[in-house]
């Protein structure tokens, strides 16, 4: 059963936010926030939420109001991350959800970075899959650091987005883990290699989430698994 809901946005006059809602069975619910531009994170994101789906996760897709026509001043950066809070926090009070997993794709994992601390739900019941994040120059790096949300980050292997000693900074992290695939972002878009990248990608994020479930399980049921 899928719905659509229009919610309005806290940053801004008369701005609004629309999520598109797959439910499946109302216990776990993947929200999925893309890139605020078109192309491979598109094809990487859509491929991943079908690991979730598979899964029979709920799936919220998250459609935020073009941000064109605004001025790029330090208030950006906060009305991203406001947006993301407000269909966030919109989004679980559709069920009361045992877990979220949050998707970022690329500069959606800006905005889902800015908007952990604003998020009204539990931190060591949300996971996080970051795909192609910019890690260079921006504030995500420190927000991935001091939050303690269990993720995943899937660069590039010759991203310059993403650096190795930034990225060995994160590995370092007891909760996160970092895997690099060969062409994810540096191949053309629509060439096989791409699509051999992206399923690549796509294993990676399948066996982590499998992994993560396990986890989640052993915590919610301990005498089961002693």
């Amino acid at each position: 059963m899928t719905e659509q809901f229009i919610i309005p946005l806290v940053f801004g006059s008369g701005r609004v936010g629309r999520v598109e809602t797959d439910f499946s069975d109302r216990s776990d619910l993947v929200i999925v926030m893309p890139c605020a531009t078109t192309g491979t994170t598109d094809q990487l994101l859509s491929e991943v939420s079908q690991v979730f789906q598979r899964r029979n996760f709920d799936i919220a897709k998250v459609a935020i109001p073009d941000h064109a026509s605004l001025p790029r001043d330090d208030t950006f950066p906060n009305l991203l991350a406001s947006d993301a809070a407000d269909i966030l926090n919109f989004a679980i009070t559709c069920a009361d959800y045992r877990s979220v997993w949050l998707i970022g794709g690329a500069y959606g994992s800006l905005a889902l970075g800015k908007a952990l601390p604003q998020f009204d739900f539990p931190l060591d019941r949300i996971s996080c899959v970051w795909l192609s994040p910019p890690l260079q120059g921006t504030s995500l790096p420190d927000e991935l650091l001091s939050t303690p949300v269990t993720s995943l980050v899937v660069v590039d292997q010759n991203d310059p987005d993403a650096p190795g000693r930034v990225t060995r900074k994160l590995k370092a992290q007891q909760h996160i883990t970092v895997c690099r695939v060969d062409g994810l972002k540096s191949h053309a878009l629509g060439s096989n290699d791409l699509l051999h990248s992206i399923k690549q990608a796509k294993r990676i994020v399948s066996s982590w989430v499998g992994r993560v479930v396990k986890s989640q399980c052993r915590a919610s049921h301990p005498a089961f698994h002693d």
